[in-house]
């Protein structure tokens, strides 16, 4: 399957590009914080940078090989960075879009897969829910050393996650047979400090 991207130009719905460059399948779309790029992840784990002023392909992201591809990356806030979950879901890497090199590598630890990440918008931390057959957890890294610092357990499956506009609170969205789509914050600003 051939992935294709289209733009358009809202005021007046003109479409602005029609592209059918991408490899294969796209999975996931994302704007640069300035609007300058936009990011596009497809089935073969391929991620493709889009310079949005002239809509010319710029470079790709070798994220991952694995078939299930790259569903799922973010933004720092400053657009310095993009973190990107590999296509086998078992690790995070933070990527200088710029220079295409890798500045981290993440993970759940050993058997356990992402299925989400977000920024805080500090750009100090990085959080991913993740998963093994055992159980579900929020995972928080440190983004300058990659260390890990901060861990919750859920016995809920978790679907998204995402900071406050503060980046003091953390939100996630889980599903359970009772109650769907529950939405529950904690603290993490000082957790452990009290």
């Amino acid at each position: 399957m051939i992935g294709v991207l289209k733009v358009w130009e809202t005021a007046t719905w003109t479409e602005v590009v029609s592209s059918d460059q991408a490899g294969s399948a796209i999975l996931a779309l994302d704007w640069s914080p300035d609007g300058a790029y936009l990011a596009s992840g497809d089935a073969s784990g391929i991620i493709e940078m889009w310079n949005t002023a002239e809509w010319v392909y710029r470079s790709y992201l070798p994220a991952a090989s694995a078939p299930e591809g790259a569903a799922r990356f973010a933004w720092s806030s400053d657009g310095s960075r993009l973190a990107a979950i590999d296509g086998d879901a078992s690790l995070v890497r933070i990527w200088n879009p710029t220079s295409r090199t890798v500045l981290l590598t993440l993970d759940c630890g050993e058997k356990s897969l992402l299925s989400d990440i977000t920024w805080q918008p500090t750009g100090e931390h990085l959080a991913g829910t993740c998963y093994t057959l055992d159980g579900h957890f929020v995972r928080i890294w440190d983004t300058e050393s990659g260390s890990f610092i901060d861990q919750d357990s859920f016995i809920e499956i978790l679907d998204r996650i995402d900071w406050s506009p503060q980046g003091d609170m953390l939100l996630y969205s889980s599903r359970s047979q009772t109650v769907p789509h529950v939405n529950e914050a904690f603290k993490v600003s000082k957790r452990g400090d009290s």
